[in-house]
């Protein structure tokens, strides 16, 4: 892979590294990119910032340790059926992820594993749940100290598409949405490449997702995060390219320090 824009074709014998805040974000937002990678020949290694023991149980209302047990091991058969070839969890505290710990838990991880591509969201988190968004600061500035930085892509989800979910949290849950991403539009039309899923991993991403059992309601799968969205992104994911600059790194451990002042 060189510096020309990145395309759907250039995954091949890739060491790519997923950042994603809890368990399930990294099927529903990027499953089909993972599949792909590893049946290409790539290393997938996920890392996961929460076990999301705070989280609603839909199956058996377990909390805290149980909850993140259970959640482990959805991870863990989820990965199975991507083709991930490992994964951790930092088990930082689901609704407190901060950018400073993120950074720091990732800086000895991108050294050791060196990968040539990090998925994970963009700045807006995706829906705007903090936790997401203060680890996506928390990656950018980890990548962006690191003297072999990878290229860095987010998904782009449809325009619109999660904003009822953002809405609704907002209202209920006014905590979990990071102030800068409580209104406004989410999603975009923009996209440096789309994925268009194979059957194969439109079925891995799907079977993967039936794996995190614990956040599937009555809706099931197609439920999941709202009525229509995963109908959406079974089909399609797209990514675009995200670029840091020189000057990004000095502003971003600015911004990190100041996220330590937790939102309200």
């Amino acid at each position: 892979m060189n510096g020309s824009p990145i395309t759907a074709n250039d995954f091949r014998n890739q060491r790519v590294l997923a950042v994603f805040a809890h368990p399930d974000d990294e099927t529903w937002a990027a499953g089909g990119l993972l599949r792909r990678v590893a049946s290409t020949g790539g290393i997938v290694h996920l890392v996961t910032l929460s076990h999301g023991e705070r989280g609603f149980d839909h199956v058996a209302r377990r909390r805290d340790g149980a909850l993140a047990e259970a959640r482990y091991r959805e991870i863990a058969n989820a990965c199975a059926r991507l083709g991930v070839a490992s994964f951790e969890v930092l088990g930082l505290p689901d609704m407190g992820v901060t950018a400073v710990a993120t950074k720091a838990g990732l800086a000895p991880i991108l050294a050791a594993f060196e990968p040539d591509v990090l998925v994970g969201f963009d700045r807006d988190g995706g829906y705007g749940h903090i936790d997401h968004v203060l680890g996506v600061l928390g990656t950018f500035a980890a990548v962006s100290e690191f003297d072999r930085p990878p290229r860095l892509i987010a998904p782009v989800f449809p325009p619109g598409l999660l904003t009822p979910l953002r809405d609704w949290l907002a209202r209920h849950h006014r905590h979990l949405v990071h102030p800068d991403v409580r209104s406004g539009p989410l999603g975009g039309e923009s996209a440096t490449f789309t994925l268009e899923l194979t059957c194969d991993e439109a079925t891995a991403k799907r079977r993967a997702l039936l794996c995190h059992a614990s956040q599937l309601d009555r809706g099931g799968v197609d439920g999941f995060l709202g009525i229509g969205v995963m109908a959406s992104l079974f089909h399609c994911e797209r990514y675009r390219e995200v670029v840091l600059d020189a000057g990004d790194a000095a502003a971003l451990e600015i911004q990190v320090a100041v996220s330590e002042q937790r939102p309200a």
